[in-house]
Formats: C-alpha cells, sequence, structure tokens
C-alpha cells in the first residue's frame, strides 16, 4: 500500500489486489476497478496488504474500506516499552503448501489446552499439506503440534445462495464538464452533445436510437412533410429549369374578384370558387400571383421535384389539393393520386415507404379559359312578329289526297261537298268523304237515294300542317278525282276537287274549301334575342386517352419519364411520357436497358364512330396497335430521340372498346443516367419513354385567353404525415464467461407481453435547456421504459391509469437475487404473482430528496422458469373546467316540411241550346269544346263533359259570320247567352255549365269572347317533417309528427328552437290542430345528479315533466325566456312535453300556430387535459441482480481436516461469563471423531483388559490387538459430547482396573469433531471459540446468535442438519424476532425447501472467504 507522503490519504489512496489464473497476481487496483472485475467474476476475493496485517475481502467489503482500514499512521505516538498487554486469543496460522485459502478458529479446552482447529474454509490449489502452526499474541501458550490434511478433491462448485452473499458493485460514471448544448435546424436546444453515443455503445446499446427516437417525436408536429417545408430539388418547365417556388393563397383571387364590382366577390364564394383551407396553409406555385395577362401560364405543364430522406419504415399518408387540370402526385415516378381540386376535401391516400431518399414529384397545369369564336357579342332584340296568309291548299301524293294548312296557327276552314248524278246512270262519283282534324275527323255523307244535294262542315286546323283527305264510294271505272283553283285561297282562288261517275263525261261532285279563318294571333317569326358578351368556357374535353391518364391500368408497372428538354416537343413529353423502368433506381446508372417492352392497356373505350387525333412520342421506337372486335387492328410506328417532335396521326374509328398496345424498343447500348452517382432526377443521358395521346373532335372555334394569374390561380398542397418510428428495441446480450449477465434481467428485455418505449427523460428535458438536476439518475435513464411515447404535445402523460407488464425469466441457479428500481410515478413488482417490490411515492421532479437513489429489493428465486411482472402509474395531471352540457334540446329534433300547392280536377257537363237561323258556335279551345250549328242547319242541344280545373281561368270564344247587329253576351246565373240578332231574345245560344261561371264578357262584330272558371281554392300537400320514432344523439322521439315553423310574432328562442306539430292541413280549418298533445323524448340522459337548467316557450301552454316530475311551464312565446332550474337525479328518463293550443276565432294553423322551444342543460366539469410525457414522464427502470454464479474451484486439493498431535498447554480461551453479544465468538461443542494409537504397547490381554477415557462425555470406546498385545486400533462406540478439555485415555486391567493389566506403555491421542452451536441445555458443555475469520451466522434463536446447521420445513428455518424426534428449534433472521419468538420480517418469494448449513444475516455481508481467490474463468 503507497501513501502520500505530503497529505492525508484519501479513498483514491485505497488499493486491493487479487489472483488471476493468468496474469497472477494483481495489485494496485482501485475500488472501482475491484467492482468492474467482480461484476464480470462474482464471488472474487480481494487481497488488502497494509503494514500490519493482510486481509482477504469480498466486493462488498472492499466497497465498505475507508482510510482507517489503511493502518500504519493510526497512531502518531509511540507509546514506548509495554510491560503489560493484551495478548488476545491464539490463531492458526498455515503456510506453503502451494495453495491459498485456508482458515480455522483455533479451539482451546478449558485446561488451556488445543483440543481442535474449527476448519472454516478449506483452501485450493495446494499441492501438499501447509505447516500449520497455534500462536497466541504473547507466547504464553506453547507446545501445540498440529498438521493439516490435504484432501483428494480436484474440482467443486462454490454455491452462493444466501442473501449475505450477494454482491453490490458500486460503478462510478467518471465525472466530466460535458460537450456542450446540441441546437436543431431552428436554433432551438435539442439537448446535450454526448460523443459517447457514436463513440461507445457498450453501456447502452440503444442509447443512440432513444435519442433519435425521442428528438423526432419532439420535432415531428404533423404533418412531417408539406410542399412549403423546403424548396424544390428543380421545377421543370417547357424552355426552362430553376427551383423558385412561391407559397401562395387565394387572397389575391379574392381581391381581383371584389374589385370587379359589388357583390361579385360574395357570389364568387358562394359558388365555391375559392380555395379551402387547406389549400391555402399548405399551397405553392410555380409562379408567382400577378394581375399581369398571361401569367396564369394556362396549359403549361410545371413538373416540381423534391428530394426528402423518408426517416422510417411504414405507411406514409399522403392528402393533397390543387388548382389545375393536371394535378398528379408521384413517389419515385410511380403515381401516387390525383390531388382533389382546390375547392374539395383533400385527396388521401397511403403508401407503404421504405426508409432512405426518395424522390417527391407534382405534375401541376393550369386549366385555361376559352373564347368561344361562334358565339359573339350582341346587343338584346325583342321578338319579330307577321301576319300569315290565312287558307288551305289541296295535295295530292301518289294515290293519296291531303289537305295543306296555312296561317297563323289555329286556323277554322269550312268545307262543302255537293254531289249531282243519277246512281242508276254509271253509278255516283262519290259516297262519302273524311277529313283529319285537330279534333278528330269530319264525315261529309251523301245520302244514297238522292241524285243531287250538298254537306256542308268545319274543322279546327293547325297551320303548316297536312292533313288527310279520303274519298270514297267512286263507281268501278271511273276518273280519279282532279284539284281545281276556282275560287278565294292565297291568291283568291277557291280550292276545289272533282269527281266523276263512270261515264267520265262530266263532273257529278265537287268538295270545295269555302272559307278559312284564324283563331290565333300574328307569328312569331323571329325570337328576342338577349343582350350576350362572347362566351368563355374551359377547355374543351377532347383526349378519351392519355398515358399518363392510364399509367395505373397497363399490364406492367409504370413509371414517369424524368423532365428533358432534351426533345423538340418537351411540353408533351415532360406532360405524358411514361417507361417501363423506374428512371431513377440504381441500376440505371450502371445497366443497359436494350431490348423491347410490351405494354399493354386494354378495353379503351372509344365512344363514337368518329375521326380520331393520335398525338405520340418515343424514345426510341415504338410500334402501336390498336385491335378490338370492331374493325381490323391499326398499326402506328414513331421513332423518337434527341431533339424529336411528335407524331399526328388521324384514324377512323368504329365505335367500341379496344386494346392498345405499345412494344417500346430501346437500341442505345448503355445506362440511362451518367456514370457518376448523382442526384434523384438527375438529367437522364440515355433516356427511355413513350408519350401518346388520343384526342376526339378537336374544337378550333376556341381560343386560349391570357388571364392574370390572380383571376385564373394555380398552385399545389401536399402534405405527408410520417409513421411513428419503430420503437428502440434493446437485445438480450449474450452470456460472456461462465457467469449469467449481470443484471441478469431488465425492464427493457425485448421479451415482454406488451411493447413498450425505452426512454431518457434526460434527452427529452434536453430540448428544453433544463438543468440537469431535474434529471433522472444514470440508472433511471439506462433501464427506463414507458406504456406511452415520449411525446411533447399535450395530454399524451396517461395519468392515473394503472397499466401492466410482464416478462418471461429463467432463473439458472437458487439464491438471493436483488431488484433495483427507479419509478416515476408509483409502480409495484411481482415475481409469479406476488409482490415483490411495492414502491409508492413520487419519482417526479418534486420527489428530490430521492432523486439519486435506487431502490433495492432481495428475494429468493429457485431455479426454473418464473413471471416478473408489474404495474405502474403516473400521476394525474388533467384539469378541468366547467362549460354547459346540452342535455336536450328541441332545435334537434326540428326537421323541414314541404308543401306545395296542385290544382283540382272536376268534370264539368256543358248544356248548349240554340236557337237561331244564322251560324254560330262556343269554342273553349283549351279543353276541346266545340259546339255550334250551321247556317240555316239544325239547332243544337247538347251536352258535353269536360275536365276542369279549379281556379283556372279558360278563354272561351263565340262565332257568328252571319251577325250583322254584331254579337252581344249576357250571364244568367251560370250560364252565357248570345244575341246575334236584333230581337234581343238572347236565346241564339246558350251554354250552361253543371258548375262555375262565364265572366270578363267582351262583345264583337262577328266574334266575341269571354272567360270560363270554377272558382276554388289550390290543394294543398304536405310532406317531410320528423315522425315519430325518429331518434336524435340516442333520444327517441314519439307523438304527434315535427317541422320547424317559424312566425313573426314568435320570439327569436321560439323561431331559433320551435318545433310545431305537422298536421295537415296548415291553411285550411283544421281543428286537430288544437287540445292538449303530448311530446315524448325518450332515453334522455341525465348524467349528475344536480340543478339543471331549463329554458321553455310556447304557443300556448306548456309543460315539461321528467320521470312524471313536472319541472317547468310556459305561457307565453315573446320576448326571451326566463331560466327555470329543477334538482333531478342521474340517470336516464322520458321527458314529456304536454302542450296546448288555444282555439281562436280560426283554426287555420298559419294563423293559429301551435309549437314550443325547449333547451335543458347543465355546468358540468369537462377535461382541460393534461401535460405531456415530456412535462410529466412515466416510467420504470428496473434490474434484476444475480447472486454470484456457483464457482468452479480447482486445483490439486484443499485442506479437509486440521488434527491436532499435541495439545500443548497455557493457551488462553474465551471466559465463560464473556458477554457473546459484544465480541466475535461461537459456541461450539467438542465430540470424539477418532481416536490415534501413538505407541502400541505389548502384552495387553485382548478381550479382558479395558480401555476407558476420563473425562468420558458420554463416549465410549473399544479396542483391537494382535498376538504380541499390542493395541492395533480403536474404535468409537458413542462419541459423546462436551468435550472442555483434553481427556486421559489409557488402558486398564479388568473391572474398571481393579484388577492389573500386564501390558505396558499404550498412549492414545483423541481428535475431536467440531460442533458448532449444537443447541444444548448444558452450557457446561460448551466452548467459546473466538472467530477470526469471520464465520458465517445462520440466525438468531433465543435471543442470541446462532451459528449451527439449519434446515427448512414449509418455508421456516429450524437449528440442525434435519428433522428429529421432539420439539423444532426455529431459527430467526432477527435478534428482536427471536427474543419475541414472531416473523416480522417479509417471506421470500419463493418457500425454501431443504438444509441450509449458512444462512442470511442483513448486518453480515459476503463472508471473507479465500477460498476462491484464484478465477479459473
Amino acid at each position: 500500500m503507497s501513501f502520500n507522503i505530503f497529505s492525508q490519504p484519501t479513498d483514491n489512496d485505497i488499493k486491493v489486489g487479487y489472483i488471476s489464473t493468468e496474469r497472477g497476481f494483481i495489485d494496485g487496483v482501485s475500488k472501482r476497478e475491484a467492482n468492474i472485475y467482480a461484476k464480470s467474476n462474482p464471488g472474487s476475493t480481494f487481497i488488502l496488504k497494509t503494514r500490519e496485517s493482510i486481509r482477504y475481502l469480498n466486493i462488498n467489503e472492499v466497497n465498505s474500506l475507508t482510510i482507517e482500514d489503511l493502518g500504519g499512521n493510526q497512531k502518531s505516538l509511540c507509546e514506548g516499552i509495554q510491560f503489560e498487554t493484551e495478548c488476545g486469543p491464539p490463531k492458526a496460522y498455515f503456510y506453503g503448501g502451494g495453495g491459498v485459502g485456508v482458515q480455522g478458529n483455533p479451539i482451546v479446552g478449558s485446561d488451556g489446552a488445543l483440543l481442535a482447529v474449527d476448519l472454516i474454509r478449506g483452501g485450493h490449489g495446494y499441492q501438499y499439506a501447509p505447516i500449520t502452526e497455534v500462536k497466541d499474541g504473547c507466547g504464553i501458550g506453547a507446545g501445540a503440534v498440529i498438521r493439516s490434511v490435504l484432501g483428494d478433491v480436484v474440482e467443486r462448485f462454490q454455491i452462493y445462495d444466501q442473501e449475505d452473499d450477494f454482491e453490490n458493485y458500486i460503478i462510478e460514471s467518471d465525472s466530466s464538464a460535458g460537450f456542450g448544448r446540441r441546437f436543431g435546424a431552428d436554433g432551438r436546444s435539442i439537448g446535450e452533445w454526448d460523443p459517447s453515443l457514436y463513440a461507445s455503445l457498450s453501456d447502452d446499446p440503444i442509447r443512440r436510437e432513444i435519442q433519435q427516437y425521442q428528438n423526432f417525436l419532439q420535432q415531428n408536429s404533423k404533418p412531417w412533410w408539406t410542399t412549403r417545408k423546403e424548396i424544390p430539388l428543380r421545377i421543370t418547365a417547357t424552355d426552362k429549369v430553376n427551383k423558385v417556388i412561391h407559397k401562395v393563397t387565394d387572397e389575391p383571387y379574392r381581391k381581383f374578384q371584389d374589385a370587379k364590382g359589388p357583390g361579385n366577390l360574395q357570389a364568387t364564394i358562394a359558388a365555391g370558387f375559392v380555395w379551402n383551407k387547406f389549400m391555402n396553409r399548405y399551397a405553392v406555385s410555380p409562379v408567382p400571383p400577378s394581375s399581369a395577362p398571361g401569367s396564369d401560364f394556362a396549359t403549361e405543364l410545371f413538373q416540381m421535384e423534391w428530394e426528402e430522406d423518408f426517416p422510417y419504415d411504414g405507411q406514409y399518408k399522403f392528402r393533397g389539393n390543387g388548382d389545375g387540370a393536371i394535378r398528379d402526385l408521384y413517389i419515385d415516378n410511380q403515381k401516387i393520386m390525383t390531388l382533389s381540386s382546390f375547392n374539395e376535401a383533400p385527396a388521401k391516400t397511403s403508401k407503404y415507404i421504405k426508409a432512405g431518399v426518395h424522390q417527391i414529384r407534382i405534375d401541376l397545369k393550369n386549366g385555361g379559359l376559352y373564347k368561344e369564336l361562334v358565339a359573339p357579342a350582341r346587343q338584346a332584340q325583342a321578338a319579330v312578329t307577321q301576319e300569315q296568309t290565312v287558307g288551305s291548299i289541296f295535295l295530292k301524293e301518289g294515290g293519296q289526297y291531303f289537305v295543306l294548312i296555312g296561317g297563323n296557327d289555329l286556323v277554322k276552314i269550312r268545307f262543302r261537298l255537293d254531289f249531282d248524278d243519277d246512281p242508276n246512270n254509271a253509278g255516283i262519283a262519290v259516297d262519302n268523304i273524311k277529313v283529319d282534324t285537330e279534333e278528330g275527323i269530319l264525315f261529309f255523307d251523301r245520302k244514297k237515294k238522292k241524285e243531287r244535294g250538298s254537306v256542308e262542315k268545319f274543322g279546327i286546323f293547325r297551320a303548316n300542317k297536312k292533313y288527310k283527305v279520303s274519298i270514297n264510294g267512286a263507281a268501278s271505272g271511273s276518273k280519279s278525282p282532279v284539284i281545281v283553283n276556282t275560287g278565294p285561297n292565297p291568291n283568291q282562288r277557291q280550292q276545289r276537287i272533282n269527281m266523276f261517275d263512270s261515264d267520265g263525261n262530266d263532273v257529278n261532285a265537287r268538295f270545295t274549301a269555302l272559307t278559312a279563318e284564324q283563331l290565333s294571333g300574328a307569328r312569331v317569326v323571329k325570337a328576342a334575342v338577349a343582350a350576350q358578351s362572347a362566351r368563355f368556357v374551359t377547355q374543351p374535353s377532347k383526349e378519351l386517352f392519355t398515358t399518363t391518364d392510364f399509367i395505373s391500368r397497363s399490364n406492367r408497372v409504370l413509371f414517369r419519364t424524368n423532365p428533358s428538354n432534351l426533345y423538340a416537343d418537351n411540353n408533351f413529353m415532360n406532360s405524358f411520357g411514361i417507361t417501363p423502368v423506374n428512371p431513377n433506381s440504381i441500376e440505371t446508372r450502371t445497366q443497359s436497358f436494350v431490348g423491347a417492352y410490351t405494354i399493354k392497356w386494354p378495353q379503351v373505350n372509344f365512344p363514337d364512330k368518329s375521326v380520331y387525333t393520335f398525338e405520340i412520342m418515343a424514345d426510341d421506337f415504338a410500334t402501336i396497335t390498336i385491335s378490338g372486335p370492331s374493325q381490323e387492328a391499326i398499326v402506328i410506328e414513331k421513332a423518337g430521340g434527341p431533339r424529336s417532335s411528335k407524331l399526328i396521326v388521324s384514324k377512323t374509328m368504329n365505335k367500341g372498346k379496344y386494346d392498345i398496345t405499345v412494344v417500346l424498343e430501346q437500341s442505345d447500348d448503355g445506362p440511362l443516367k451518367d456514370d457518376n452517382v448523382g442526384r434523384v432526377g438527375q438529367q437522364d443521358r440515355n433516356p427511355m419513354g413513350f408519350a401518346m395521346t388520343v384526342l376526339g373532335s378537336i374544337a378550333q372555334s376556341y381560343v386560349l385567353q391570357k388571364q392574370p394569374w390572380n383571376d385564373n390561380p394555380t398552385g399545389v398542397s401536399v402534405t405527408i404525415d410520417a409513421p411513428l418510428p419503430p420503437i428502440p428495441q434493446e437485445p438480450i446480450p449474450a452470456q460472456e464467461g461462465r457467469c449469467p449477465n449481470n443484471p441478469i434481467w431488465t425492464t427493457r428485455f425485448p421479451t415482454s407481453s406488451q411493447r413498450w418505449w425505452p426512454v431518457s427523460w434526460s434527452e427529452a428535458l434536453g430540448a428544453f435547456g433544463k438543468d440537469r438536476r431535474f434529471y433522472w439518475t444514470d440508472f433511471f435513464n439506462r433501464y427506463a421504459i414507458s406504456p406511452v411515447p415520449p411525446s411533447g404535445e399535450l395530454n399524451t402523460d396517461a395519468g392515473g391509469i394503472v397499466f401492466t407488464n410482464s416478462w418471461p425469466v429463467e432463473i439458472p441457479y437458487d439464491g438471493f437475487y436483488k431488484f433495483a428500481v427507479q419509478r416515476d410515478n408509483i409502480a409495484k413488482i411481482f415475481v409469479d404473482g406476488r409482490v415483490a417490490f411495492d414502491l409508492k411515492g413520487s419519482g417526479d421532479i418534486i420527489w428530490k430528496h430521492h432523486r439519486n437513489k435506487v431502490k433495492f429489493q432481495s428475494i429468493f428465486l429457485t431455479r426454473g422458469n418464473h413471471t416478473i411482472s408489474l404495474e405502474l402509474i403516473n400521476a394525474n395531471t388533467e384539469t378541468f373546467k366547467f362549460v354547459t352540457k346540452k342535455i336536450l334540446r328541441s332545435k334537434d329534433f326540428q326537421a323541414p316540411a314541404t308543401i306545395t300547392e296542385t290544382s283540382e280536377k272536376k268534370e264539368v257537363t256543358f248544356s248548349v241550346t240554340t236557337s237561331a237561323e244564322f251560324a254560330n258556335r262556343i269554342v273553349i279551345s283549351e279543353i276541346g269544346l266545340d259546339e255550334g250549328k250551321s247556317y240555316k242547319g239544325p239547332q243544337l242541344n247538347s251536352n258535353v263533359t269536360k275536365q276542369i280545373e279549379v281556379g283556372k281561368e279558360y278563354s272561351v270564344q263565340i262565332f257568328s259570320p252571319q251577325s250583322k247587329d254584331g254579337i252581344r253576351l249576357q250571364s244568367s246565373g251560370s250560364s252565357i247567352k248570345i244575341e246575334e240578332d236584333d230581337d234581343n231574345d238572347f236565346t241564339d245560344l246558350i251554354c250552361t255549365p253543371s258548375e262555375g261561371e262565364f265572366i270578363n264578357l267582351n262583345n264583337g262584330s262577328q266574334s266575341a269572347s269571354c272567360t270560363f272558371i270554377v272558382k276554388g281554392g289550390k290543394k294543398q300537400n304536405v310532406s317531410g317533417g320528423l315522425s315519430g320514432g325518429a331518434s336524435r344523439g340516442g333520444v327517441t322521439y314519439s307523438g304527434p309528427p315535427l317541422f320547424h315553423y317559424k312566425d313573426e310574432r314568435w320570439s327569436k328562442f321560439m323561431n331559433n328552437h320551435g318545433v310545431s306539430p305537422l298536421l295537415p292541413p296548415l291553411n285550411a280549418d283544421n281543428p286537430a290542430i288544437n287540445g292538449t298533445k303530448d311530446y315524448t323524448f325518450s332515453g334522455v340522459d341525465f348524467p349528475l345528479t344536480g340543478q339543471y337548467d331549463i329554458y321553455l316557450q310556447s304557443d300556448n301552454i306548456a309543460e315539461v315533466f321528467v320521470n312524471n316530475v313536472s319541472v317547468a311551464k310556459s305561457r307565453t312565446f315573446k320576448n326571451q325566456p326566463t331560466v327555470q332550474k329543477a334538482t333531478i337525479s342521474a340517470g336516464k328518463y322520458d321527458v314529456v312535453v304536454k302542450l296546448e293550443n288555444v282555439p281562436s276565432d280560426t283554426d287555420i294553423f298559419l294563423r293559429n300556430p301551435t309549437g314550443f322551444g325547449l333547451v335543458i342543460q347543465k355546468q358540468v366539469r369537462v377535461s382541460n387535459g393534461s401535460k405531456s410525457w415530456t412535462q410529466n414522464p412515466v416510467a420504470i427502470s428496473a434490474i434484476l441482480i444475480p447472486p454470484p454464479c456457483p464457482k468452479l474451484i480447482s486445483g490439486k486439493g484443499s485442506i479437509v481436516d486440521v488434527l491436532v498431535d499435541d495439545p500443548g498447554n497455557g493457551y488462553e480461551s474465551p471466559a465463560p461469563d464473556l458477554n457473546l453479544n459484544q465480541i466475535s465468538t461461537y459456541p461450539v461443542s467438542l465430540r470424539l471423531k477418532s481416536i490415534e494409537v501413538e505407541d502400541t504397547g505389548i502384552n495387553y490381554n485382548c478381550g479382558t483388559d479395558e480401555i476407558v477415557i476420563e473425562p468420558s462425555n458420554g463416549a465410549e470406546l473399544s479396542y483391537s490387538c494382535d498376538t504380541f498385545g499390542r493395541i492395533t486400533n480403536v474404535d468409537i462406540i458413542n462419541p459423546g459430547l462436551g468435550f472442555t478439555r483434553y481427556p486421559d485415555i489409557r488402558m486398564v486391567g479388568p473391572n474398571g482396573g481393579a484388577e492389573p493389566t500386564p501390558g505396558v506403555n499404550a498412549t492414545f491421542r483423541p481428535q475431536f469433531e467440531v460442533v458448532r452451536d449444537p443447541i444444548v441445555v448444558d452450557e457446561d458443555k460448551l466452548i467459546q471459540v473466538t472467530d477470526l475469520v469471520g464465520l458465517k451466522q445462520t440466525g438468531y434463536i433465543d435471543g442470541r446468535a446462532y451459528f449451527g446447521a439449519v434446515f427448512y420445513k414449509n418455508g421456516v428455518s429450524y437449528a440442525g442438519f434435519y428433522e428429529t424426534p421432539g420439539d423444532l428449534v426455529q431459527v430467526y433472521r432477527t435478534l428482536q424476532e427471536s427474543i419475541d419468538a414472531q416473523v416480522t420480517t417479509p417471506p421470500s418469494a419463493i418457500q425454501r425447501q431443504g438444509t441450509d448449513v449458512t444462512n442470511n444475516d442483513p448486518r453480515l455481508d459476503i463472508p471473507n472467504t479465500p477460498e476462491n481467490l484464484i478465477d479459473n474463468d
């Protein structure tokens, strides 16, 4: 041991040594180094050499060493020569032998003789027996001769199964001033810089992963990536490439619309032509907002590319909107989705992506605004009308006759049939004529018995329409009828058809169009034209197929080509280019892709038979085949390459579905990209691609307008949510050396039933710049796991929740294992379901006095499989606030009602009579009524029934062509009477309806008019509303149908919350609206017992019942309601509203409405949320430390016994009256083990002479001798017990020596067996032995220490090697328990059975055993 002679010694001066089989004796080992060695070599013995002594120590004793144990300078003054001094007990010394570790305590009898040596440890590695001596401090005791016996044991295991065998390693970290802090890209502190994360992983193999994981959680606020996160790698347009991106909103667009005129912005918003919130939050545009014409860059394709390092494997979630005709999202040139339009919900999709750098690409093309050239601006023009010539023309088409009508619209034509022929002379010219009209067939029939006569009738016709004329009954052989012009017509000539009989010499019959009369006003020849500016429309949809639209519908995976400027038509190839090879794969830099690639799109629909235009580009060569069942296959070939342009081909296609097959050939050898490893999306050196569109008819009448961005904005908005990183997982370390790992289990073992998060609060707090004193301990951070992710977001601390987890553990050997635990906040640990460790309190910042302390608990575990489980609870940081909770609201049961009115129809019979010579007629054309008589024709007396719409006015026309004094009308009751002459009888025509009346009478010359009506209201139809049985929020309504009705007489509350019974009709008398009705709301949840606020208004009287108890009343619907309070117990109840409507002067709902408005609410406590995990972490850090593993002790042999050949004399022994609890002594009792024959003597009378021992202490002996009477052997019949002095053993004559023996000179030497603490009643048979080498104490009995053997029965320890007849003596673990005879210490988690010669003493640590000095592994 070395010292600093210039200062006082310190802990750093404490050095020990140990023996290694590889390196020999290793000296100068510090405490920390000793702990590191002991942890790898459990059970090691260390050597402390001072000036005064050499001590053998276990690691616990090494850790307890202080500077006082160094010796050397304990006494600073020389005391001179001492004549009296305490000699102390004798000691056993062992020298040589080639081994180490033997130790024993001398046992001195009351006579000062050395009776035995209690061999405590036999050591190992001895080549021969060591020299053995017993000395006392003063040299008074002398003469003892002892020798050690070398056993034959070559290998054996040292077992450590006692609680005091447990080793506590103290490995303190080296202190350091630190390396400063780390800062994120935004300048925010994200923790301390610790280079050991990157330099060494031996202490915590996943510490770096945990730090990265927690940094990700702290910095990863959703979304993980947006279009605004960083500038693109590049933006490619037709003729330029740049990196300039613009963060945009639709604010310039809104201002531009507002400037167009008052109300234009509001109309634009109402039409949905503005961006949604998502667009405005994340949108970027490749061009800036501007008011300059053409700044919208319509039809220009922009391809924006980003490179992003996707941090983890997993499902990434994409959302996006865009404002453009093309708005496609690609990852690594594979299409992910088409983004939603700017005013729709964002499009959503997810994709599994491997960690690493990937290309994000968005293709954006703004839609254009087009001017339709065929629709120029024009002024408003009024309609032009013109009176049309009225009349008719007979036509003959084939063998059929027709009449063509001229006029404005409705025309009345009068015809007459004249005949003059003798049926008996050449037959007749005609029998009858039929003419089609708008009202049916006009039938002209001659009387067969008459030779001459005429038939005259009129019909109603429509202008510009042909009607069939059928001429029937002419005699056989008659000449065909002939059409002639004879009079008034468009040229003032009548149209006539002449008919002939069979002789053909004269005209025998004539059919003449006499008159034509307009029944309608002048015709509109030119319609009115509204004012119109040149129309603007979006681009005509003409592309029925594009390679990019169909990229996901082919027979193979396709990729988008990279943007390029190699072609004459870059925009076309960049817009529609696809390729069968990922142009950004690693292989494209090294491999050749020469060959043919077949791409097929099946069942492409060509909607019409038409001429279709194919636009095609290829690199290098493409053969396109369009095949289908509708026509022969079409084959098109296109060669391409740098500077090539697109091919335009037109083909006539029949309607149908066709397969489009493309064979794309790559002929240029070599990789697609340069040989060097360029950036993702690098310009291809040898690209391969194909682009095609199929166009329908192209609208050439549209021209693209140059619009400003502010009137036609464009942009794209995309976000990506990353998955949570994979939870870091610490592997179980491989076992090194002979012993299991220490610790043998930790909370971070991956075999847990629940996947928890390894965490470090120090890393989390570092992001907030917190002081080190707030951190968890190094131990806590090393093994901490949390049941929830270590998030910095609020409401993530999971306070108040009991989390459980468990691990299967294989225990390799019996022994006392120790849990080391820190927790935040409360935890319990169980072994096989039994509580092994219960930690209450807080591990949070307020627990400062426990901040650096780990809690320990020992537990005995047997070899085999066990289950370690735990419970963990975090402190609850949730706070609350009071809010108004809706319990029931009538507004939730409002439903609109649809009220429509339909006209009722009735059948009306018109009775028409005439009494006049003149022709007259009444016409109601809309219902098909046309009744009258001809000039001098028969009088009418007819009844006609028609469908009449109630309440509708019908136009009535009255005609009298012969009237000279004009037509006068007169109403009489419901009838209308007509006077056409001067006799004023008003009976010329009378029309009487069964219902209704004629109004608005207008006289005229030859025509008059009036109106007919059946008075009455329209029928009301009511639908919609909310019927009984409907549910809202778990509440079911029953009662009259409800609807939402508003009335200007009601209060704002009533109109907002009111519901009314839907009892049609609402516009007519309806007594059903009166009286009292029940409106029931079932299953209303009242969550808490307490006072509830009720607001109620009604028209007229309402009362509310909850669970049949009245809680509120109302008699008014005006002003604001006053709150009514009611105490209601928690539960679900029926709420019934009894509503009475008081009758008034009318029973019409619209005049006397009824309804009620109801709101029931309560002030309730709701959560404000809780702290983040970072602010209030939850975690537990626990390990299970094993005892030293069984150690193989090897060497040639160990000392198995120490024999006393001569007891000597004068040795000091402990006084019987010593306080045994104040000094290190223990009781033993001696019994005979063997009797050695020192001198055989001679001439003994064998079998007659006797051998005696005095004192005998119950011992009985026998002997054997040879033929010469020599004693050859002494046998022990009974070993006796309680030898306290050296006995006298001799041969005597028979009868106990009463007779002499002839034998002489036989001498004997006894050897004793040491029985430690035999629990004998007679204490005179005990010898107190001073413990100089550290005998293990096995417990307490009867208020004293016990050093004897113990055995176990039902988990209780008893004295002895095994159970014997009689009372068992229980061995207690503490002194107080042995005094009280009551166990108070907690039992081991696992019961022990069997025998244990040494047991647990909490006051004593690992025995100072030098048997294990040699490290054999």
